[in-house]
């Protein structure tokens, strides 16, 4: 691993990042972007906040100083419980509590309870598996805390059952969502496809189950979902985005996201190796050095004077529609996979964009990944 130095300094970055972006009475916004040569905030999130506050929970947890307290962004949170509709930021609430060992215990397990069933928006009958897998990380997390076991237990098997009957055995990988209703016509172009997110957090979130309960059968399904994204990464270490869930193959590549290369995919692996699920050590190294530059455009994704980590690479202009018909086609069962290699640079652009929750799991992500490396004795 070439770029020792840069882990400690883009650890360095996504902290002052989250200090900047962060606004006092608004909580995070929903994303920065690059206009007129200046950097805008745009709009508030909910989950953005509670992702940013784990990975600054974890900054203090490894004694890196913060002008910034965590701990005010979580009840920030928590005073906002009886307005949050979908479960999936509870679930993330929920996960910072749990994560910050907070004292608001008790009224996250509340708000879980008081939600109902665990539809991922209130008024609508969909099972959506990221927002699931969040949800049962968050309740994963929390169980040790808990004094009321009874009552987490059964939070936990509804929600491991609800995100279960989107995981498809014959392709290892988790669907989208499930509904107890008809699929709304976009939910039905959906059905056969699904994105690295429900991936790698369905391991992850399959991986606290393992560690909580010792049920070996989802470790095996986390470790079958981990090899089939290693299968189609990247030769310079992307991790592609669109899958058909019906038969495990690639659909479509792009976009390449900065997040899935130094915080998703690093945050879900290292914690499948450490719980001896396969080591992947390799390919999480191979996915970051794509970030500083070994990627299919030559450019660095981090701007390290505007202490900023840049989106994604994408396809841009005509090669978006072509991508974009395809994905219509191969749900209809006439598309082609779109892999890597096909695709010229030329084709291709930055989006100069970032998302606070991007920089709180880089934190994450990569605090783990310099104690892994440093175990091994490959950090300098």
């Amino acid at each position: 691993m070439g770029h020792s130095l840069d882990i400690d300094r883009l650890i360095d970055l996504g902290v002052r990042y989250l200090h900047t972006a962060y606004r006092e009475e608004d909580l995070y916004p929903f994303k920065i972007v690059h206009k007129e040569g200046a950097l805008q905030k745009v709009g508030i999130s909910v989950r953005y906040s509670a992702m940013s506050a784990i990975g600054l929970y974890r900054a203090t947890a490894h004694g890196i100083p913060l002008n910034l307290d965590p701990n005010r962004i979580v009840a920030q949170l928590v005073d906002r419980l009886p307005q949050i509709t979908n479960i999936g930021d509870l679930g993330l609430i929920c996960w910072a509590v749990a994560i910050g060992k907070s004292d608001y215990g008790e009224q996250i397990l509340t708000a879980i309870e008081q939600y109902g069933e665990i539809y991922v928006r209130k008024g609508t009958r969909n099972y959506a598996s990221m927002e699931l897998q969040w949800l049962l990380i968050g309740l994963c997390y929390l169980y040790p805390q808990c004094g009321h076991k009874a009552r987490i237990e059964l939070l936990i098997t509804r929600c491991r059952e609800k995100l279960m009957r989107n995981y498809h055995p014959e392709s290892g990988l988790f669907g989208f969502c499930s509904s107890d209703e008809d699929l709304t016509f976009r939910q039905r172009l959906k059905k056969n496809l699904s994105y690295f997110a429900e991936q790698i957090y369905g391991i992850y979130s399959l991986a606290c189950y393992y560690e909580l309960s010792g049920d070996s059968r989802s470790l095996s399904q986390a470790r079958r979902i981990a090899e089939i994204l290693c299968a189609f990464q990247g030769s310079e270490g992307q991790w592609c985005w669109t899958y058909d869930i019906e038969t495990g193959t690639l659909v479509e590549a792009y976009p390449i996201y900065s997040v899935h290369q130094h915080g998703m995919a690093p945050m879900a692996l290292l914690k499948l190796s450490w719980l001896k699920g396969g080591e992947y050590i390799s390919q999480v190294s191979r996915g970051i050095e794509w970030i500083f530059g070994k990627n299919e455009l030559g450019v660095s994704m981090v701007d390290w004077k505007q202490a900023v980590v840049w989106r994604s690479i994408r396809k841009g202009g005509w090669l978006k529609g072509v991508s974009n018909i395809n994905k219509m086609l191969f749900i209809l069962g006439l598309g082609q996979p779109m892999p890597l290699r096909q695709v010229r640079a030329s084709g291709l652009e930055i989006d100069y964009e970032c998302r606070p929750y991007e920089i709180g799991w880089m934190i994450y992500a990569m605090l783990e990944y310099r104690q892994r490396l440093r175990e091994n004795k490959d950090y300098h």
